[in-house]
């Protein structure tokens, strides 16, 4: 594993156009914003954007929409989820003091939502340790055509696809919500009620690029969505890293109770 298992840039001075939660754009390099669909230069930095790139393409065809992109991303023959999740500082500042070592860079990564095919904070072990560095959310497909971003916990260690990554390269993504979106293409925040960070349990693959595993929807999220990711209190964190003999009990864990935020609805616990 590198040092700081730090994805960076497909190439000296080349980049990408990334999505920001608000639907603009941003350089992968230097975090330059705007809705520069088709620039094959950075303005920021002067990189050269891979405008090539599968998603990149898409996005700057704008083709369909942030929340449609992000149903369709899952499992091939799973349900299709999102769990894209919220960033602030103090959620890695927490997770940093929580890991043996930490890569200087995840604070220098964008606040708020984590989108797919962006670079975020990750934990994971290292040298016998717990160290949050950066990967990029998101597994290739077998064809080639898009990402997997989450994985069913129920059956990732019967997949060839996830077997591998599931005994030998496990991942904890820390947050401080997670939302997806219900029947009614409402946006739904949830989080742990009275604390401030809560970890999601990943699995990565050999560049550092990872899915979060999901699991049977609890009382909190089922009236929303029949699927949540695999939430680990911190008692389960280091075991779920670093000890291989606990990994098949804490993929069937209970869930916790979650409190939930709506669009026009005040923070409730259910």
């Amino acid at each position: 594993m590198g040092e700081d298992f730090f994805i960076g840039p497909p190439g000296p001075g080349r980049g990408w156009w990334e999505l920001n939660g608000d639907g603009s754009l941003r350089c992968s390099r230097c975090g330059t914003r705007g809705d520069a669909a088709g620039l094959a230069v950075c303005p920021g930095c002067g990189a050269s954007m891979a405008i090539d790139e599968p998603w990149t393409r898409r996005i700057l065809e704008r083709s369909y929409s942030r929340e449609r992109r992000d149903r369709q991303l899952g499992e091939p023959g799973g349900i299709a989820m999102c769990t894209r999740h919220e960033i602030e500082v103090g959620v890695r500042v927490e997770a940093a003091a929580i890991a043996r070592t930490h890569n200087p860079a995840v604070f220098d990564l964008p606040l708020g939502d984590v989108v797919p095919s962006a670079p975020a904070a990750v934990a994971a072990a290292h040298r016998g340790g717990i160290h949050l560095g950066i990967m990029r959310w998101g597994l290739p497909r077998y064809d080639g055509k898009g990402l997997i971003i989450n994985t069913r916990s129920e059956t990732a260690l019967e997949k060839p696809m996830f077997r591998e990554s599931t005994l030998r390269r496990r991942c904890a993504i820390p947050a401080r919500s997670f939302c997806e979106w219900d029947r009614q293409k409402q946006k739904v925040t949830f989080s742990l009620p009275e604390q401030t960070l809560l970890w999601m349990a990943g699995i990565y693959d050999e560049d550092y690029r990872y899915s979060v595993l999901t699991t049977e929807a609890n009382n909190s999220v089922s009236r929303f969505h029949d699927r949540m990711p695999l939430l680990l209190t911190r008692e389960e964190l280091t075991p779920w890293l670093l000890d291989d003999t606990a990994t098949e009990a804490l993929l069937r864990g209970a869930m916790p109770a979650l409190a939930y935020r709506q669009e026009h609805e005040q923070m409730a616990l259910y």
